[in-house]
C-alpha cells in the first residue's frame, strides 16, 4: 500500500505517462487510444482500467494528473458540456502538465468557441483530428508528439496491460452490441369485447354501436364499388378476353445474378515469417503462393503471397531453399507500431529492435523515403513508395 492513499502500489498510484481526460460516451475511442500509445512504449492512465471500486474518483484522477508527463484531451460533441473533464483540464493546467486535444466530430475553432475555459487551459497546443482512419491513422502523429514533448517510451510493451485492455475493449463492444433500450413495442390493434360463442360485441362497450354504425354506412358503397368494377371487368373481357389475362400477369424479373467470386485472398493477413525458414515451412503456413519467380539476386527464387493491400515475399537460396530474404510490401502507409510488429517478425530471434523504432520514425515523419540499417546480424531496409505505399525488406548480411 502507499502510505497516505489507501491505494494499492499499481498502475493506479504509479506514475502513467499519459492521462487520457474523456467522457464515458467516448469509452471507446479513449481505450482504442491507451492500446495504441501501450504498443508503442507509453504507459497510460485510463478510467475504464484503472479507476478503484471504493475511493474517491476525484482522489484517484486527481493523482493520476499529478503524477503523468500529457494530459490527453478526448473532444467530442459529447464532451464540451462535461464538467469532470473541465476539473480534469483545469487541474493539468494548475499542476503544468502538457495538454494535448484530439478531437472527433467537431473542428478546433468550434472547441474554441463553445469551451472558452479549455482553450485558455490547453493554449496554443495543437489538435489532431480523428477522421475517418480512425484512431490508427493520427496515433503516429501523437507518438512524434510525445516524443517531441520528451516523454520516454518502453522498448518492450507490457502484454499484460495489453489483454487487460484488449479486454475491456471487447466487454464495450459486447455491451454496445446489445441494445441500450428496447425498441417500443407495436401496440396490439384495438379489439372490441366480444361474445365468445356469437363473437359479437358485449353490451354496455361504447365503442361497438359506433362501429356497427360506421360499418353499417360504409358496406352499401363497397357492394356498389364491386358492381361497378365486376359489370367493367366483363364488358372489358367480352370484347378482348385475353386483356385481363394478359394485364393481371406479374413482371417477370430476372434472377438475381450469383456474385463473382473474388482472386484475392480472403483470409486474414498472417504476419511476415522471418529469415532462415525453409521453403516447406513457409508453404506449410501460407498456403500455396499467388506467384513464384526467379529472383533478382544470383541464385535465388522468390515465392510472392498476395492479401488485398499487402504481399509477403519471400527469396529463397535455390540450393538449400530457405529464406534468405523477407520482404512486405505495403499498399498504404502503415502506422510505426505496425512497421515495429512486422519487421519483427521478420527476424529470428523476434525481438524488438531500437533500430527499427528509430528507422520508422524516419520514414513515418518524412525525414527521409528510404532508410538502410542493421538489426543484429541482419541488415534492413525502409522504402516509402510514390502513392503513399511501403517497402520493407530484412536480409542475411552474407546474401547480397
Amino acid at each position: 500500500m502507499t502510505k497516505g492513499t489507501g491505494f494499492p502500489s499499481d498502475r493506479t498510484t504509479a506514475m502513467a505517462d499519459v492521462f487520457i481526460s474523456h467522457v464515458s460516451e467516448d469509452s471507446a475511442v479513449a481505450l482504442e487510444i491507451a492500446h495504441e500509445l501501450e504498443r508503442a512504449g507509453y504507459s497510460t492512465w485510463c478510467y475504464e482500467l484503472d479507476a478503484m471500486t471504493g475511493p474517491s474518483y476525484l482522489l484517484q484522477t486527481g493523482q493520476a494528473i499529478e503524477r503523468c508527463r500529457v494530459c490527453l484531451v478526448v473532444i467530442t460533441p459529447n464532451a464540451l458540456g462535461s464538467r469532470q473533464m473541465t476539473c480534469e483540464i483545469e487541474r493539468a493546467h494548475e499542476e503544468g502538465t502538457h495538454l494535448v486535444p484530439v478531437l472527433q466530430g467537431l473542428a478546433h475553432e468550434e472547441f474554441q468557441k463553445r469551451q472558452p475555459d479549455w482553450r485558455e487551459a490547453i493554449g496554443t497546443a495543437t489538435s489532431v483530428r480523428v477522421g475517418r482512419g480512425g484512431v490508427g491513422g493520427v496515433i503516429d502523429r501523437l507518438v512524434v508528439g510525445l516524443a517531441a514533448l520528451g516523454v520516454p517510451r518502453s522498448d518492450v510493451p507490457a502484454p499484460e496491460r495489453l489483454g487487460v485492455i484488449r479486454a475491456a475493449m471487447a466487454d464495450l463492444c459486447d455491451q454496445g452490441g446489445a441494445p441500450a433500450h428496447s425498441a417500443p413495442t407495436t401496440p396490439p390493434a384495438a379489439t372490441l369485447p366480444t361474445n365468445g360463442s356469437t363473437g359479437t360485441a358485449v353490451a354496455g362497450d361504447e365503442h361497438a354501436p359506433r362501429q356497427r354504425r360506421s360499418l353499417d354506412r360504409r358496406l352499401p358503397a363497397a357492394i356498389a364499388v364491386m358492381a361497378v368494377t365486376a359489370s367493367g371487368l366483363w364488358f372489358v373481357w367480352s370484347r378482348h378476353p385475353g386483356a385481363i389475362a394478359r394485364q393481371a400477369a406479374p413482371p417477370v424479373e430476372k434472377p438475381p445474378t450469383a456474385p463473382s467470386t473474388p482472386t484475392s485472398r480472403l483470409q486474414p493477413i498472417p504476419d511476415p515469417l522471418p529469415t532462415g525458414v525453409t521453403r516447406q515451412a513457409v508453404r506449410a503456413a501460407l498456403g500455396e503462393p499467388t506467384a513464384s519467380k526467379p529472383g533478382s539476386f544470383p541464385h535465388s527464387i522468390v515465392d510472392v503471397f498476395s492479401y488485398g493491400d499487402r504481399v509477403l515475399s519471400y527469396v529463397y537460396d535455390v540450393e538449400t531453399e530457405r529464406v534468405r530474404q523477407s520482404e512486405v510490401g505495403f499498399a498504404r502507409l502503415p502506422s510505426i507500431a505496425e512497421i515495429e510488429h512486422v519487421m519483427t517478425q521478420m527476424t529470428p530471434t523476434r525481438s524488438p529492435s531500437p533500430a527499427v523504432r528509430a528507422a520508422s520514425w524516419d520514414i513515418v515523419s518524412k525525414k527521409t523515403t528510404t532508410t538502410a540499417f542493421r538489426i543484429g546480424d541482419l541488415k534492413a531496409t525502409i522504402e516509402r513508395r510514390e502513392g503513399g505505399g511501403l517497402y520493407v525488406a530484412v536480409w542475411e548480411a552474407s546474401f547480397h
